[in-house]
């Protein structure tokens, strides 16, 4: 999507009339160490997204199986977080916009964290259309939801979603690989994964690409980042890190076009150092087995 009017319907996903695999946008952020140390930075961002979601919010999932959102539902993580005897060693918890069981939706706000491994993630799904008019406003909208947030690192802008526990969710799972071949400035997902990988650097980059000060001053510090980045890739100072931006809206690019997205490129050259080696796999190629040759060639797509 390198204009506003590119069309999308490329990106349709559906069987029996069900969206299974969403287009979205995301802003997703992760952090090394203990949950209940972020309550204040965690509730903020919980906040900020529900002041853009709640109104379109149907159905919740913490464990088990999906359930219709009711009035009181939107206490649950407040109350994990700020009461010691509602405190969990695995917390999970995911609002979103889907209208079935197994539908896919643009609008969610997902949490995971792993206590006794002391790593978690948060993460904001909105439907494209809101970059439509302007970017500027999801660009500040994902300084604001880290800025009280002691992260290690995160990224926004192009992604999917899917209900990763429902009937359909192998069938979204196959379609990403063929669709991040092609179109390399979407991400694609691994939430579950990214929980064991936090500790040892990052996943890749996008759009936006959060770093906090320890993975700026392994790259040789905040002036060395600007240096290396050049004058065309912003660095945007936040409050716990900097914000990486590459270019002036995000990109889904096309190889097939040759929209091979050098802005992203260069990100992904500089911060090469920082990625994970150790990413699980979790690509599908026309099977049920992760494939870790896949997986690694996608995360690394912007390495050169």
């Amino acid at each position: 999507m390198s204009s506003a009017s590119e069309p999308q319907s490329e990106f349709v996903f559906q069987k029996d009339g069900v969206d299974y695999l969403k287009l979205c946008l995301e802003v997703t952020v992760y952090w090394a160490g203990s949950i209940y140390d972020r309550v204040d930075g965690i509730l903020d961002f919980y906040e900020q997204s529900l002041g853009l979601l709640k109104k379109d919010l149907r159905q919740y999932l913490t464990m088990g199986v999906p359930r219709r959102i009711k009035k009181d539902t939107f206490e649950i993580l407040p109350l994990w977080l700020t009461k010691p005897k509602a405190r969990h060693d695995i917390i999970t918890i995911t609002l979103d916009g889907a209208t079935t069981r197994d539908g896919a939706s643009d609008r969610a706000f997902i949490l995971r964290a792993i206590e006794p491994n002391k790593v978690g993630l948060l993460r904001l799904v909105l439907p494209v259309d809101f970059i439509v008019a302007s970017a500027t406003p999801f660009l500040e909208l994902a300084k604001s939801l880290v800025r009280n947030l002691d992260f290690s690192f995160g990224h926004a802008g192009f992604s999917f979603n899917w209900n990763d526990l429902g009937n359909l969710s192998h069938k979204a799972e196959l379609e990403l690989y063929p669709v991040g071949r092609r179109h390399p400035g979407i991400d694609l997902p691994n939430l579950n994964g990214m929980l064991f990988v936090i500790p040892k650097g990052i996943k890749c980059i996008n759009w936006l690409t959060f770093l906090n000060a320890e993975y700026c001053e392994r790259l040789g510090g905040l002036a060395q980042l600007r240096e290396d980045l050049g004058k065309d890739i912003n660095v945007h100072v936040l409050p716990k890190g900097v914000m990486i931006q590459a270019g002036e809206r995000p990109e889904i690019g096309d190889v097939n076009r040759r929209r091979r997205l050098p802005r992203y490129r260069k990100v992904g050259k500089v911060l090469t150092p920082l990625r994970s080696p150790t990413h699980p796999p979790f690509l599908k190629v026309g099977g049920l087995i992760a494939d870790d040759d896949a997986t690694q060639e996608w995360l690394a797509r912007f390495d050169s």
